[in-house]
């Protein structure tokens, strides 16, 4: 043995029970060597060895143990692992040399004076079985008594001597055969397979339509990958590959449903998330097709769905109408006939008021209103062809552009027209009021400026685009997208429709105060009907626009024929009247002689003269107001024989 083994501990027990002894230390193979040849000499000899090992083994019997005091452990731990520091006794040599330290020590220190105690045998392993929760359980409760380490040892001996295989090995399969009912109790029962805890899978197709689960064990068998190492019982074979129309991130985040279904092989319930639908492009019959499939359909049957059953059944497929009308579609064919047809109308009407502009009954209307009255026929007429198609930049500019244009124009002829006889039939100051076509020009222009300027501004800081707004259907259960124009603010919209509030307000006062300012060649009761006519339709547009829940069919057809009669109505009550009085002629005039006496006579102007000065006055295009009155009298009468005559220029109303 070596000096560095329990030091000091031998030499104090043989030195403190008064034992002279010199010591050796020659290391195991040398001692045991040694012990050997001395015993083959018929010698003999006093060592110390450690137990159990196979020195002992294979000399079994051969030696007999010395017993000291037995160990007390209130002594034995009162050693100082010391012996010699009082010094050593050289001792003598007795005719032959061994290589070996040898020493005599004095007296020592060191207390301690019984056998060696017994020592519980140690479990050395690696740092790596810490990482096995299961194998370092399984060494924490490995223990091996004394019999069982000596059995062992002696199974070595003679494997040694015969087994081809290595002896240590053989011995342990040999005890593990003789003791099954020592080591069992430390394997704990291995538990129920779990998909959780011992099942892992892997899912494929994330970016493709249907996912592929694969199952694993997460520990196999290392001899047969399809059974389980770490788990016995419960789930006994692993799931067959699951597929599912289910997203990978729905996967990941629902795990505990989904190994439900696989583990107790139960599909679960139908419902809308195992179908979808498509929706067709819009048809020329304005409607578009709804169509249901389930996402994971059986391969046999495409009306079963292959990863649920039972549950909602798979809905009939639908129709729903279409956010806008096609061009294809028969409704907007016919608006476009129907808006050719006033277009025509429209465009005829035109070049009358052009070609009989020196008319007196068109020129005392002032022409030029009557045509921008038109041209606003011609924007409304556009407003209603742009209503159809899919929502596109031009489209979506084009719209607000013509309908507020158009009623602009419109209106605000009606406007300037009705403003010009209000102010003349109105005036409190009977004297001469001159109202040129240039000025209610202006009044016109003005309106219409200030409407342009929204739109100019409306176009190019909020431009309104065509965008897809998705949302629940009314007609089946689930979500439909849209196409509709929009601006990021209502706030230009609104500003234009105050606008024509304001303007609109104020012509429908003017025209019902001029409604009964009335003569043979004036229409004022026209221009207030065809107020009410602007006013009402404007609203009910509004209303249908912006309140109305109706098909984009219903929409289109009720805007535009709303639009287009409106648009003839109005035509057709500051037109048609003035048309039809093209060759009119107007009442005769009575002036009053400048020179009036008692004596004088009335000079009464012939007829030709008379028409001939209306003429000439009518053809001025002014509007002014009515003069003086004249009395005519007889002329030798000293009593009133005449009536008062008020002499009324004729008042050019128009639009």
């Amino acid at each position: 043995m070596r000096w560095a083994y329990d030091p000091g501990y031998l030499q104090a027990i043989m030195s403190n029970n008064n034992v002279p002894a010199y010591f050796c230390f020659a290391g195991d193979s040398g001692l045991q060597a040694y012990v050997v040849e001395t015993m083959q000499n018929q010698g003999a000899i006093t060592f110390y060895h450690y137990e159990p090992d196979m020195f002992h083994i294979d000399n079994a019997g051969k030696f007999a143990r010395i017993l000291w005091p037995l160990p007390d452990p209130a002594i034995v731990v009162t050693a100082t692992g010391t012996f010699g520091e009082l010094g050593y006794v050289r001792p003598p040599l007795y005719g032959f040399v061994i290589s070996m330290i040898y020493r005599y020590g004095k007296n020592t220190t060191n207390p301690v004076s019984v056998d060696y105690p017994q020592e519980n045998l140690m479990k050395i392993y690696s740092n790596i079985l810490r990482n096995d929760d299961f194998l370092s359980h399984y060494v924490n409760k490995l223990v091996l008594t004394q019999l069982d380490v000596t059995t062992m040892m002696a199974d070595m001996a003679k494997f040694q001597a015969s087994s081809t295989e290595p002896a240590n090995f053989a011995a342990a399969c040999q005890w593990v055969r003789s003791n099954y009912d020592t080591w069992t109790s430390w394997v704990d029962n291995l538990p129920l397979c779990d998909i959780r805890h011992h099942v892992t899978y892997t899912i494929n197709g994330c970016n493709d339509t249907i996912r592929h689960v694969s199952f694993q064990w997460t520990r196999p068998d290392p001899t047969n990958v399809s059974l389980p190492f770490v788990c016995d019982g419960g789930l006994i074979e692993l799931p067959l590959e699951f597929h599912t129309s289910r997203s990978c991130d729905w996967l990941n985040g629902h795990e505990i449903e989904w190994t439900g279904w696989v583990t107790s092989y139960r599909q679960p319930a139908c419902d809308g998330s195992f179908y979808s639908y498509t929706i067709s492009a819009c048809s020329s019959a304005s409607t578009r097709q709804v169509t249901f499939a389930w996402l994971l359909p059986d391969a046999f049957n495409l009306g079963i769905s292959s990863e649920c059953s039972g549950g909602a059944p798979l809905p009939s497929n639908a129709v729903i109408d279409c956010d806008f009308v096609p061009f294809s579609s028969s409704a907007y064919v016919g608006i476009a006939v129907f808006t050719a047809v006033v277009l025509a109308v429209l465009a005829i009407l035109t070049a009358l008021v052009l070609w009989f502009r020196e008319r007196p009954i068109i020129k005392r209307s002032q022409w030029p209103l009557l045509v921008l009255m038109l041209v606003g026929g011609f924007f409304l007429c556009a407003t209603a062809l742009l209503g159809g198609g899919a929502p596109t930049p031009w489209l979506c500019a084009g719209r607000p552009i013509a309908a507020s244009l158009g009623y602009t124009m419109v209106f605000g002829s009606l406007l300037a027209k009705s403003l010009r006889v209000y102010l003349v039939f109105h005036q409190k100051a009977m004297k001469r009021v001159v109202i040129t076509v240039w000025r209610a020009l202006q009044w016109f222009l003005v309106v219409l400026g200030i409407d342009s300027c929204i739109l100019a501004a409306w176009m190019v800081v909020d431009f309104p685009h065509p965008v897809t707004v998705t949302g629940p259907s009314t007609d089946f259960h689930g979500d439909v997208d849209t196409q509709q124009c929009s601006s990021s603010q209502f706030i230009f919209p609104a500003l234009s429709m105050f606008w024509k509030g304001l303007v609109t307000c104020g012509g429908v006062y003017v025209a019902f105060q001029i409604r009964q300012a009335d003569s043979d060649f004036q229409e004022s009761a026209w221009m207030f009907a065809s107020s009410c006519i602007v006013v009402v339709g404007g609203g009910v547009l509004l209303i249908v626009t912006y309140a109305a829940t109706m098909p984009a069919t219903s929409v289109f057809l009720f805007q535009a024929v709303l639009i287009l009669l409106c648009t003839v109505a109005v035509m057709t009550l500051m037109l048609v009247p003035k048309l039809l009085k093209l060759h009119a002629v107007t009442p005769i005039e009575v002036f009053a002689s400048r020179k009036s006496t008692a004596s004088s006579s009335v000079r009464l102007m012939s007829s030709k003269k008379q028409l001939k000065l209306n003429s000439q006055r009518q053809s001025s295009g002014s509007l002014q107001a009515p003069t003086s009155a004249v009395r005519v009298q007889s002329s030798g009468a000293s009593q009133d024989l005449g009536r008062d005559a008020t002499s009324v220029a004729s008042v050019a109303s128009s639009l």
